[in-house]
């Protein structure tokens, strides 16, 4: 019986000590994550201030792809929008409602996206495309 109930403690104490290390791990990487985005809001803060684009063109340069789910890369964007007062999308938000914008981003890396020559619609559209096609 005893010995039974020293190996039941045992057994606590080494799953407690795993589940702590688990939870060690997702506050790293969240974290990691949230230290990526805020560069990231910052650089397009800095871009804003010392008069670069403050629209897509920005948006589209700074890599967001890299903050890895559409959540964060939404979150990112919205900090962008409270902290300089202006719209990141100039306007366009709607026409990206629905896309993934990890894979928006991505394509637009990928296919060198010039906004000066092609819509954000279109690249919408193309995103959309390419992802029912995968």
């Amino acid at each position: 019986m005893e010995i039974a109930l020293g190996v039941a403690a045992i057994l606590v104490s080494i799953g407690t000590y795993y589940l702590g290390l688990r939870h060690g791990r997702n506050i790293a990487t969240e974290s990691y994550q949230q230290g990526q985005r805020d560069k990231l809001v910052d650089e397009y803060i800095s871009m804003a201030r010392s008069g670069h684009s403050t629209g897509v063109y920005s948006l589209a340069t700074l890599g967001l792809e890299i903050l890895g789910t559409d959540a964060a890369i939404r979150e990112a964007i919205q900090q962008m929008q409270i902290r300089t007062g202006t719209d990141p999308w100039s306007g366009k938000a709607a026409l990206v409602a629905k896309v993934d914008l990890v894979r928006f981003f991505r394509y637009v890396r990928e296919h060198k996206v010039n906004f000066a020559h092609r819509s954000v619609e279109d690249v919408t559209q193309a995103v959309m495309t390419d992802t029912q096609g995968a």
